[in-house]
């Protein structure tokens, strides 16, 4: 399978990696896409991400172009490991917030120029992990 290094960075005082599983590419796994209407047309993606060596999260993500632009992009997130909160709660960082963060400013920095004045983002979060009404809005680097 080929795999690739797309992010790295230390989230709840551990190394975090991110891979692009990139034969996986343009798979849905029956995951539903619904990009704005300026988009027209669209590349899914997925990711893995590892937390002090073991396998966290798992990412599906849409991401939909206006012309050659990127425009929006859709992530369903799936909790892996158990040391993943199915909820944040208090104060301070959200892990799955920054975790999924790190992919989303991957995917920013390798589209460059070609980003649309406005990239919206939003998060699905499939179960157990709930609540995080904040994962969504604009995305900058």
């Amino acid at each position: 399978m080929a795999v690739s290094l797309v992010a790295w960075g230390h989230v709840g005082g551990r190394v975090v990696m991110a891979f692009e599983m990139r034969d996986l590419r343009d798979f849905r796994m029956g995951r539903e896409f619904e990009f704005t209407g300026a988009v027209s047309r669209h590349e899914i993606c997925h990711y893995e991400i590892d937390a002090g060596g073991q396998l966290s999260l798992r990412l599906v993500v849409g991401l939909g172009y206006d012309e050659e632009y990127l425009r929006d992009v859709i992530v369903y997130v799936t909790k892996v490991h158990d040391d993943v909160p199915d909820r944040h709660v208090g104060v301070g960082e959200d892990i799955v917030e920054c975790m999924v963060c790190l992919v989303t400013t991957a995917i920013l920095s390798e589209h460059g120029d070609y980003l649309s004045s406005i990239v919206e983002w939003e998060a699905i979060l499939d179960a157990p992990l709930a609540g995080r009404a904040y994962m969504h809005g604009d995305l900058q680097l």
